[in-house]
């Protein structure tokens, strides 16, 4: 059976993420994710590898169960991730106690490899952040 890639099980979350779900149809095991051109990983199961998507990007079939999702990060870029749902964080002032990992997937040539990311960290409790960040 054929699927169409539907726009919206692909988000683009800026330039470096990417999340993938299928949350509409009901027992369909596999569904068709398109990459835009880079080398994307995987942030939630680093285990299940990258995808290399060339010039013009690539089409991948995935699994989606009720519960899969992806959220792959691209070259080139740092993401800060920190798990809410694991930490019982309810606020932003909590999350400002928990760790932050640091995801990076760096472009590389033949001798050089870079990666760029913004993190701005706040207190979670001043609303005037102006000169009260990280």
């Amino acid at each position: 059976m054929a699927y169409t890639i539907e726009h919206a099980n692909n988000v683009m979350l800026g330039a470096g993420l990417k999340f993938s779900a299928l949350a509409t149809v009901l027992n369909q095991n596999s569904t068709d994710f398109y990459f835009p051109e880079g080398y994307w990983c995987n942030m939630v199961t680093p285990g299940d590898g990258c995808i290399n998507a060339t010039a013009g990007g690539v089409t991948v079939s995935l699994t989606t169960y009720a519960s899969d999702y992806y959220v792959h990060i691209r070259d080139g870029y740092i993401v800060p991730y920190q798990n809410a749902f694991d930490s019982m964080a309810r606020t932003t002032a909590d999350l400002s106690n928990q760790l932050t990992d640091l995801h990076i997937n760096p472009s590389c040539n033949s001798s050089v490899c870079s990666a760029v990311g913004v993190l701005y960290n706040d207190d979670g409790v001043i609303v005037d952040t102006n000169g009260n960040s990280n």
